[in-house]
């Protein structure tokens, strides 16, 4: 079913770019429009490669489409899970994204820097891929130790979000971390959406997403903590609570 509606919606592209003259359309990528460069769509940079004689084929290009529209539900859904209960946790948090979210009303597509902070600080104690896989392409140096070449080596996000020399007191919600400009973080202190010349190729949509879920729920509700709940996190493929997550809402007047 999924990958009918993948072919349909490819099959769909494919003919309205037919139709124009993609020379065009891959020209007007390169003008200036008023704000800056305008950009294809990334279905429309494959499509266009393909009917320009190169580029991925069908089946490549259904994968890519699948990758955005099917795969990065779960760990959007487990990012916003999280997120909403730690906000129910701390009360002077959750007031400060209400109220950039209520001042941003109708420009969610603008910063949003300490909501985007809260987010990344849920990520950082539950990365919604908590793991993830490399292999080696070559004889790697890491201290005094040798991985050789076709190694697989496996990156704990969740344990390197806990290193203490990035993040003091890790265990503490503290989204202001994200937003201390005095102090600089290594490069690949923060690995929510991997690190990289591989990295997520949808994390500012999942960003953009999850700001605007956020943004619209603290408007409309308050989110309040429910006693004694802890959720009981489970390092699956993707990260879930393994007892739910519980909140309470009210809605504001």
């Amino acid at each position: 079913v999924l990958h009918g509606e993948t072919n349909r919606m490819i099959k769909l592209r494919r003919q309205m770019l037919q139709d124009t003259n993609i020379h065009n359309m891959a020209d007007a990528e390169k003008s200036d429009e008023v704000g800056g460069k305008r950009r294809l769509a990334f279905l429309d940079m494959l499509l266009i490669s393909q009917l320009e004689g190169g580029g991925l084929t069908d089946l490549e290009i259904r994968e890519e489409v699948d990758t955005f529209l099917f795969e990065g539900h779960d760990t959007t859904s487990s990012a916003m899970g999280f997120c909403i209960y730690l906000l129910s946790q701390h009360e002077n948090i959750q007031q400060r994204a209400y109220e950039e979210a209520v001042a941003m009303q109708g420009r969610e597509k603008e910063t949003m820097r300490y909501l985007e902070a809260v987010i990344k600080e849920t990520l950082r104690i539950y990365p919604s891929v908590p793991s993830y896989s490399r292999k080696t392409q070559e004889d790697l140096q890491i201290g005094n130790i040798t991985v050789p070449k076709g190694v697989a080596i496996s990156v704990l996000a969740y344990m390197v979000h806990r290193d203490e020399n990035n993040y003091p007191e890790p265990e503490k919600f503290n989204p202001d971390r994200f937003l201390d400009t005095d102090r600089e973080l290594h490069p690949f202190a923060f690995v929510a959406f991997s690190a990289g010349p591989r990295n997520c190729i949808g994390q500012k949509f999942a960003m953009l997403e999850l700001k605007l879920a956020l943004s619209s729920l603290l408007r409309s509700y308050e989110l309040l903590p429910v006693k004694d709940f802890v959720p009981n996190p489970l390092a699956e493929l993707v990260m879930k609570s393994g007892n739910g997550i519980q909140i309470r809402m009210r809605p504001r007047k």
